[in-house]
């Protein structure tokens, strides 16, 4: 039983000299690339994904918390102190981000266009988003921003 009622998209794409090219496919077609098996994996893998996120980031915020200065360490101990607080804080930081990516994909797991790359509407590999879950383009898309 596929995943998606078969419905027509039709999107167009930049090809090299800046024409629109019209690209036209069903979602029916996406049902046969994220089967419900892989669709579960995926979902059960962002949420593992997730409460290992959660843990980092209290460790990251026990990490980031400020130096007392009547600490008697010494002068290089102290800058070495706040060095790897600064690296702890932009983990953090990049913790944060990725866990509240993830979170809004677990939401839109159920969505009709989830899985489907936001720039070509063409589905988005499996093995790709097992590895990049919080990613809304296919690998053409991805190199062609980057």
């Amino acid at each position: 039983m596929p995943l998606f009622s078969p419905v027509r998209i039709t999107s167009y794409v930049m090809i090299e000299d800046a024409r629109l090219k019209r690209c036209t496919h069903t979602r029916e077609a996406f049902s046969i690339m994220m089967t419900k098996e892989e669709k579960e994996k995926l979902e059960n893998h962002i949420r593992e994904t997730i409460e290992k996120l959660k843990k980092d980031v209290v460790s990251f915020k026990q990490l980031t918390r400020p130096i007392a200065p009547d600490n008697a360490i010494g002068r290089l101990t102290r800058m070495e102190a706040i060095s790897s607080k600064s690296i702890n804080e932009a983990a953090l930081r990049r913790a944060k981000q990725t866990l509240s990516k993830l979170e809004r994909v677990l939401r839109m797991a159920d969505a009709p266009d989830f899985g489907l790359c936001k720039t070509c509407e063409e589905p988005i590999p499996f093995g790709r988003l097992m590895i990049v879950p919080e990613t809304d383009l296919c690998i053409e898309c991805a190199e062609a921003v980057s």
